[in-house]
C-alpha cells in the first residue's frame, strides 16, 4: 500500500498519547500492514506500506540495496550557488545544540551522507527544488539544504534559529510564530517513489502531487507551483 500523509500525521506512535498515527490507520485496511520508511511528522507525501511479511521481506531487502528511488520537492529560502549538484557532506550529533535531536555536518567520524538537489524555479527569493537523497540519514534533506545556505522554508530547527523548535514543543505554534516561519511546517514533500516490481518485474512510479499550502506558498511569492511537475530527469 502506498499513503500520502498529509504534514502533521505522525507516521508511528512515539508517546502513548492516543493520537492517531499512519500505520493506526493503514492497520485498519489490513492487519499485518508494516510500515516500510518513515517521515517526520512535518514532511508530507509518499510513505509505502507492506500488506504481509512476503511483501516485508522483499521492500526491507530493496531499501538496504537502496534500489528504491526517493524523490522530494522543497522550497528553501535564497538560490543554491549552482542550479544542479550534490552534497556529499558526513552527518553527525550537533555539538552545542540546545536540540537534542539535531543533526549537523562534521569534519570527522559522522555517517556518510549524499543528496543531490536540482533547481526548478527560483522566485522572489525563494526557490523550488527537486532533491534526491542517495543515503538515508536523519533529517538528512534538511541538514544539507542549510548546510548549502538555502535552509527549508518553515523549518524550525535548521532554520535561523533553533530555538523556534522549543519555543514550538512548549507553546505550539503561534500567529507570530508562523509569521517569523512563513509557513506553519517545513516545506519538504516526498513526491516520487520508484522501483522494480518483483511480481510485475516491471518498473512502478507511485507519485504524491505538491500539497496546497507549499502550493500556496509558492504561488503568493510570484512563482509557478506547476513548476513541480518538471522534477523529472
Amino acid at each position: 500500500m502506498a499513503f500520502d500523509k498529509p504534514a502533521g500525521l505522525l507516521v508511528h506512535p512515539t508517546f502513548p498519547d492516543g493520537r492517531p498515527t499512519l500505520i493506526d490507520q493503514a492497520r485498519l485496511v489490513c492487519s499485518d500492514a508494516t510500515l516500510m520508511h518513515r517521515l517526520d511528522r512535518e514532511t508530507s507525501g509518499v510513505v509505502l506500506v507492506a500488506k504481509s511479511p512476503k511483501a516485508t521481506r522483499w521492500l526491507a531487502k530493496a531499501f538496504q540495496k537502496r534500489t528504491i528511488q526517493k524523490n522530494y520537492l522543497a522550497v528553501v529560502h535564497g538560490v543554491p550557488p549552482e542550479p544542479t549538484g550534490t552534497i556529499d557532506a558526513p552527518l553527525g550529533q550537533a555539538e552545542g545544540s540546545e536540540v537534542r535531536i539535531r543533526r549537523a555536518v562534521v569534519r570527522t567520524g559522522g555517517e556518510r551522507a549524499v543528496t543531490g538537489f536540482r533547481v526548478l524555479q527560483s522566485f522572489g527569493g525563494f526557490s523550488l527544488l527537486a532533491v534526491k537523497p542517495y543515503t538515508g540519514r536523519l533529517h538528512q534533506i534538511r541538514v544539507h539544504l542549510s548546510f548549502l545556505g538555502t535552509p527549508v522554508v518553515g523549518d524550525k530547527i535548521y532554520g535561523s534559529d533553533e530555538r523556534e523548535f522549543i519555543r514550538f514543543i512548549e507553546t505550539g505554534m503561534t500567529p507570530e510564530m508562523e509569521a517569523r516561519l512563513l509557513l506553519a511546517r517545513h516545506a519538504l514533500h516526498a513526491a516520487r517513489v520508484e522501483f522494480l516490481h518483483h511480481n510485475l518485474r516491471r518498473d512502478v512510479e507511485i507519485a504524491a502531487p505538491l500539497p496546497e499550502d507549499m502550493r500556496e506558498f509558492v504561488r503568493c511569492r510570484g512563482g509557478n507551483p506547476e513548476a513541480a511537475g518538471s522534477m523529472e530527469g
